[in-house]
């Protein structure tokens, strides 16, 4: 009579066993793919600060490799040279101010034009991701 549970409960406890450890395994796999250093304050400043920089928004004359420019969704029908000239000293090259978020870095830029208007850069993934929002967040008193 115990004979058939055992049979039946053996192979269960082997599953089981196999479940937790492929879990634990996946659970690892997460973790270090997600990578677990952290950008500072000071590596996301000055990321974010070389992203503007290399994306053609500053005065700056650099060499800007035109493969490499990253468009918003508008920007997406016109050529990189179109691009790169609409972008060009826009925008202050130091951020001027940062905030840390649970999963990103948010760095903001002046307008250099307008200085009650703000270009918000986004760091995700300790660096592994940088999106520059489409719109600009306006202020109602000029800093």
């Amino acid at each position: 009579m115990f004979a058939p549970v055992l049979f039946i409960a053996q192979p269960l406890t082997n599953i089981l066993k196999m479940d937790k450890r492929i879990l634990l395994f996946s659970i690892i796999i997460v973790l270090t793919s997600c990578g677990t250093a952290r950008l500072t304050e000071n590596e996301a400043i000055l990321l974010a600060e070389k992203y503007i920089l290399e994306q053609g928004f500053t005065d700056k004359k650099v060499q800007i490799d035109s493969t490499k420019v990253d468009p918003d969704y508008v920007e997406q029908i016109m050529s990189r040279k179109g691009i790169l000239n609409m972008r060009y000293n826009t925008l202050k090259p130091k951020a001027v101010f940062h905030s840390k978020g649970l999963r990103r870095w948010t760095v903001g830029f002046q307008n250099k034009q307008d200085t009650t208007r703000f270009r918000i850069l986004r760091i995700y993934r300790n660096g592994k991701k940088i999106q520059m929002e489409h719109q600009d967040l306006k202020l109602m008193k000029d800093l």
